[in-house]
């Protein structure tokens, strides 16, 4: 006969707390009549000494033999054949325990004072064992569970202009959303369909273009687009959309940029120093990481690769990265640009995931300022974060100020759902990856204190 779930669970607890009693030991009998088996009597002893229990080997169904040293070992022993472990008295508590939610060593009802378990682990005692290990952490949902931190998310229009140190970039990605001048003369005609007309303003007649780089780009557009809708038509999930839409069409936007890359870090965690903490409470929130970054990846033995590991080989042990987790494949790359994606049927909003790794990336960026600059450091940049939701793609400017947090946006820069949204797709991440390549470069190195203009070459 099999010990059920239960009767295994309390013989556990019964072996954990051998202090445990039970009275009147020898007076017990089996669920089946027989009497108890000498290995039941003397389950609890009384000292002379001290007046408290002593368990003796036999308690918990286990056999003492010597070891070669002169200790004991206990051995479990199995009870006999259509036997039960409990008594009698003990069946009907048995069937109340099962049902009863216990949360203290007194939690427990008349019925149960003849069971041979008389105490209960606390969960209390559990959770203040789980409250040294850390602080505990509430997962951030939506914008508004970030209302409690210190630093507040506000959403502003683009109507209302951007940080100054954007301009540039949100004018050269307004023109492509716009499409102004995007389709070189000599491929305009891949873009004309009877439902879709190419407006004049559209199409380029002034820069000289490599037709077969164009080409090529054009075929490749084409297929990530049709993959796509296809991906969508069918209802596939977002890992499906990462792996065959959205690292192609981050591949081929940054084909051209050598210091440029994107990373996929889904399995990326933030490091636990730079989550964000509720003021009042001191408590952790936890957010889902995001799926994408853009990191400078600077040429090896250059100036500012130098100053990178040198930074990082000297940080304490967990905060051994320029960015903001301990993935090892981006800890020496610094980021640019987080992206986050979601299927249009997903009920989570990627802007939080961004929004929560944004404060965090500021967050070691004025830690690698103050380390180079101390207290006269310079101004964090404006960083670009990306949320795609299924084909679209939106994005939105990120600034950091001593006292605030706030989001500009967003920006359609482009969607996979045609082959001209594709096409401008592409030309948005090409012109964000060479502002990484100018303008963020130039920022690092001089968060880094490096003599500007830097002269090192790529290999």
């Amino acid at each position: 006969m099999h010990k059920s779930a239960i009767e295994v669970w309390l013989q556990g607890v019964a072996d954990y707390y051998g202090s445990s009693a039970c009275p009147n030991v020898e007076d017990l009998h089996l669920s089946d009549g027989a009497p108890t088996p000498r290995a039941m009597r003397g389950r609890v002893r009384a000292t002379e000494e001290t007046g408290r229990p002593e368990e003796l080997a036999h308690s918990s169904g286990t056999k003492t033999t010597n070891t070669r040293a002169g200790s004991s070992t206990k051995r479990k022993t199995k009870p006999p054949q259509g036997q039960s472990v409990f008594v009698d008295g003990d069946r009907d508590a048995l069937s109340k325990l099962a049902t009863t939610s216990l949360s203290s060593p007194t939690d427990v009802t008349p019925g149960m004072t003849s069971c041979s378990i008389v105490s209960f682990p606390s969960i209390s005692a559990s959770s203040a064992r789980t409250a040294k290990s850390g602080r505990s952490k509430s997962p951030v949902r939506t914008l508004a569970d970030l209302a409690v931190t210190s630093k507040s998310p506000t959403l502003r229009s683009l109507d209302g202009g951007v940080p100054g140190d954007a301009q540039d970039l949100l004018e050269k990605l307004y023109t492509i959303s716009c499409g102004e001048n995007l389709i070189p003369a000599v491929v305009a005609g891949r873009f004309k369909r009877s439902h879709l007309p190419l407006r004049p303003w559209q199409i380029d007649n002034i820069t000289p273009p490599n037709i077969d780089e164009l080409e090529y780009e054009i075929n490749k557009a084409q297929e990530i687009s049709e993959r796509a809708n296809l991906l969508a038509e069918e209802g596939h999930s977002e890992p499906s959309w990462n792996c065959e839409v959205h690292s192609p069409i981050l591949r081929l936007g940054l084909t051209r940029l050598k210091r440029v890359r994107h990373f996929n870090i889904t399995t990326a965690t933030l490091c636990p120093s730079l989550l964000p903490i509720v003021e009042k409470s001191g408590e952790t929130l936890q957010s889902k990481p995001v799926d994408y970054s853009l990191n400078l990846v600077p040429a090896p033995d250059t100036s500012l690769a130098d100053a990178i590991n040198v930074f990082v080989d000297t940080q304490p042990p967990d905060m051994r990265t320029i960015s903001p987790t301990m993935y090892d494949p981006v800890r020496r790359w610094p980021q640019a640009v987080a992206i986050g994606t979601r299927v249009t049927s997903s009920s989570s909003d990627p802007l939080v995931q961004l929004t929560v790794w944004a404060q965090a990336t500021f967050t070691r960026f004025r830690q690698l300022i103050h380390s180079k600059h101390g207290s006269d450091g310079i101004s964090l940049l404006t960083l670009p974060v990306i949320a795609v939701y299924g084909h679209e793609w939106h994005l939105w400017f990120s600034r950091d100020t001593t006292c605030r947090f706030e989001l500009y946006g967003p920006l359609k820069i482009g969607s996979t759902e045609t082959l001209l949204n594709t096409f401008k797709l592409i030309r948005s991440l090409r012109t964000l990856a060479e502002w990484v390549d100018t303008d963020f470069c130039a920022w690092v190195e001089k968060a880094f204190a490096l003599p500007s203009p830097i002269k090192d070459t790529e290999g």
